[in-house]
This record gives C-alpha cells, structure tokens and sequence, in this order.
C-alpha cells in the first residue's frame, strides 16, 4: 500500500516535479529540494513549518461552521517554508471513538483507511506536500496517552491486545511517514549549516512507568549530537 522512492543527483535548492500515475488516476508533486546551507544574506530567510495534531474528523466539524482556514493560506508567499516538521499526531487512529476489532489484519484496514482518509483531507495534504518533511510518532499514531490504557478502546486494556495494537500501529507508521533516515522510535538528525537538528521521538519506546522515554541506545544518540553540535560550535 506505500512505497519509498529516492531519487538521486538532485540539484540543491531546485525545484522538481514528481508525477504518479495508476491506471486512470494521476497526482502531482511539486517540491523544492533543501539548501546545502542556511542563508545569511540580508532579508532571506530559511523557514521551518512545525505542525501537529492534525484530525480530520474534528476538522470537518469545524470547517463546516467556517471556524478555520486552511494552515498554508496564511502563512505570506516571502515566509514560504523550506521543510517542516510534523511533530506527531498526524492521525488519530483511536478516533472517532469505536469499538476495534481484535484481529491484527481487520486493525491493519481500519488503521490504513483512517490514514488515507486523514493524509487525503484537503488541509493536511497540503501542509504535507508543501515542503520537503520528517515525521515523528505521538501517541495517537497508536491510541490516546500510549502506552497507557485508553478507556474508550477496550483493546488496550489488555497486554496481549496492546502488543497486537502496537504491531501494527508500528507497520502503518512504517508504510506512511517513517524517514529513510532513521529506524522506528531513532531521533532524526540532519546539519543544514549552521543548523543542526535533532527530532528525538518520546511516544514510540516509551515505558509504561515513564521513566524512560526514548530508550537507552536512542538516547546515547541524542547525547553524541548534542557533542557534535558543541564540537562544531553551531
């Protein structure tokens, strides 16, 4: 149902049409690649979109009394963004709230076409393709508060019906927005000199105590960046 495609010897900060085409349908993708550094010059900018929490289904009922534009409109042409960060919640797999079923392949439907459903909405499609992106988990990516019981989904409240919730959570997530740049639940890191960035992911290896919220292995890597950004002195 997803595929990765990485295309090779792309000119920086160059403008590429990527055309998609299945049978009768077609879609077009109109993308800038980033820059090899960040601007200094005067009255340029390097803009950065950060979003989150984005539903659908709550989305409808408020564009349907006029209560909201969509994100991109308002932002002005100058402040057009480069990249954006998609911060977790992309979609929200435990809404509207329903009974699942317990079956992995009937959640693996249900999971696809909630997302398709959420990625396909007008106003996150937009926000989505208008600039070279990474995404990172949060908890509705699996249900409300995970790993933690959600009371409105009867599922979660068992440890086999969790770890069965979470297998495919995690397969969907994998399919629809994880980075060629990392493995599942690893902090994301790219330079943009003298930028540095790190997009660390709290949700996916979290423990049900909270005491520990990235793992340990993953959080030796947000460490070696935070010396690699000192040593280069960004």
């Amino acid at each position: 149902f997803a595929g990765v495609f990485e295309f090779g010897n792309l000119n920086p900060e160059t403008k590429y049409s990527i055309e998609v085409r299945g049978g009768a349908e077609r879609s077009q993708l109109d993308v800038r690649t980033l820059p090899t550094t960040v601007t200094n010059r005067v009255g340029e900018w390097f803009n950065v979109l950060v979003a989150s929490c984005y539903c659908a289904h709550n989305d409808f009922l408020r564009s349907s009394t006029g209560l909201r534009e969509p994100v991109l409109s308002a932002i002005p042409k100058e402040l057009t963004p480069h990249m954006s960060l998609f911060m977790g919640d992309q979609v929200y797999l435990d809404l509207p709230p329903r009974v699942f079923e317990e079956d992995a392949d009937r959640l693996a439907e249900a999971f696809e076409q909630l997302y398709v459903k959420n990625w396909r909405d007008n106003r996150l499609s937009k926000l989505l393709s208008a600039a070279p992106g990474v995404t990172i988990a949060d908890d509705h990516e699996y249900w409300n508060d995970f790993p933690h019981i959600c009371p409105w989904n009867r599922i979660t409240k068992t440890p086999w019906g969790q770890k069965a919730w979470t297998k495919v959570c995690r397969a969907l997530f994998e399919g629809f927005q994880q980075s060629s740049m990392s493995e599942p639940g690893e902090p994301i890191v790219f330079t943009i000199p003298p930028l540095s960035f790190c997009i660390a992911d709290f949700r996916t290896f979290r423990n049900a105590d909270t005491m520990s919220l990235l793992g340990r292995s993953n959080l030796q890597k947000v460490l070696k960046w935070t010396e690699d950004v000192a040593a280069q002195k960004y």
